[in-house]
């Protein structure tokens, strides 16, 4: 009968996976395995533990209050320019633009300008943390 293996932490490891790998993939499993000095079933769950953790951070990141606002700013930057394209359009079609046009594009313009420097402070903050 063989021994139990263990975890790091001693927790039994009674459960097995089966796998069907090509010959190609069992070869680069085995490579990976000699180049981390590990056992296959070693690097198999190690490698996983590693992708898992990667994908927690990166949704950590996706949802985080510095990504959500980003998005919120993207999304407001992306309204003010349909905006302007359609008054752009609307000018070249009539021809002439009226002086409550041009207000409304600079304000437009303006707001852009005021998110791309509240987007400059966010990112200065987020390098800093």
């Amino acid at each position: 009968m063989s021994r139990k293996q263990f975890h790091k932490n001693g927790e039994p490891r009674d459960e097995r996976i089966y796998i069907r790998v090509s010959r190609k993939e069992k070869e680069t499993i085995v490579s990976v395995a000699e180049a981390r000095h590990a056992t296959i079933s070693r690097t198999i769950i190690d490698l996983f533990h590693d992708a898992y953790l990667q994908i927690e951070r990166e949704r950590e990141e996706r949802d985080s209050p510095t990504v959500q606002e980003l998005k919120r700013i993207r999304s407001e930057i992306w309204h003010i320019g349909h905006n302007i394209n359609q008054i752009a359009r609307l000018t070249n079609a009539e021809l002439g633009a009226t002086h409550e046009d041009t207000a409304i594009i600079n304000a437009n313009v303006d707001r852009c300008n005021q998110l791309i420097a509240g987007l400059d402070n966010l990112m200065s903050e987020e390098r800093r943390a």
